[in-house]
């Protein structure tokens, strides 16, 4: 009787382990991956073949065993859905069409602006300076594209002579500059890889907050005004990573 006690014991358990190592998780489904000891937060990727499951952590994929001791279940989050929600809006609309900036980063595309020259004379109205402003800080660098939102801008009451050693480049040195000041947020984006998941192609910019900006309105020897404004304390002192590309300024 003991025998048969010991033998039908070990049959369930053995049983209840195989059932856990089974785990039949599907993709989209939200689980906790083990790492280096540490639980993370993650979505199933890729169903399960061989021995794993694919994993999307955040911006990172990864590869994980299905046994207990590396993936489990968890309850979704109000952000599980939050991110779910926009990620899916952002999928929709990409691609961008054309061989635009906008499309080679997944964004809206950088403002361009129409003419350069108002005013013929005197100070630049602060809205003025806002649109050059806007229009000189969204460009591509370095394999990066720059955008920029929330943006406020004071022009000076009064000019000072042009210095080439402040600003160099194509100013012209006839004509006065204007010191500005303001604040603005910055996004850094990046060209999403075709092996990046959902997530980290459409959170593909990092964001700065800079609310001490300062800089100047100039003309140049074309005769078009050009506004740049910086902030040096806050360049890189609150940087945030994985951020949605803006859709305004």
């Amino acid at each position: 009787m003991t025998k048969n006690v010991v033998l039908i014991s070990f049959v369930l358990l053995t049983g209840v382990v195989q059932s856990l190592q089974a785990q039949p998780f599907k993709v989209g489904d939200y689980v906790d991956s083990q790492f280096g000891g540490k639980w993370i937060p993650c979505t199933v990727s890729t169903p399960l073949q061989g021995n794993g499951y694919g994993v999307s952590c955040g911006p990172n994929s990864y590869r994980v065993a299905a046994s207990p001791q590396n993936i489990r279940a968890r309850a979704t989050t109000a952000e599980d859905k939050r991110v779910e929600a926009e990620t899916a809006a952002a999928l929709a609309r990409q691609p961008r069409p054309g061989n635009s900036l906008g499309a080679k980063y997944g964004t809206r595309e950088p403002k361009a602006c129409a003419t350069r020259t108002p005013p013929a004379k005197g100070a630049l109205s602060a809205d003025q300076a806002r649109q050059y402003f806007i229009c000189d800080a969204e460009h591509e660098s370095t394999s990066h594209l720059f955008l920029v939102t929330n943006v406020k801008v004071q022009v000076a009451p009064a000019s000072h002579p042009a210095s080439r050693s402040i600003l160099g480049g194509d100013l012209d040195p006839s004509q006065p500059i204007w010191d500005i000041r303001g604040s603005f947020t910055q996004y850094q984006c990046s060209q999403a890889a075709t092996w990046d998941n959902a997530y980290s192609r459409t959170h593909n910019c990092s964001m700065n907050d800079m609310p001490t900006a300062t800089g100047y309105c100039y003309k140049n020897t074309s005769g078009e005004w050009h506004c740049e404004m910086s902030d040096m304390a806050h360049l890189t002192a609150n940087t945030q990573q994985n951020q949605m590309p803006p859709e305004g300024n």
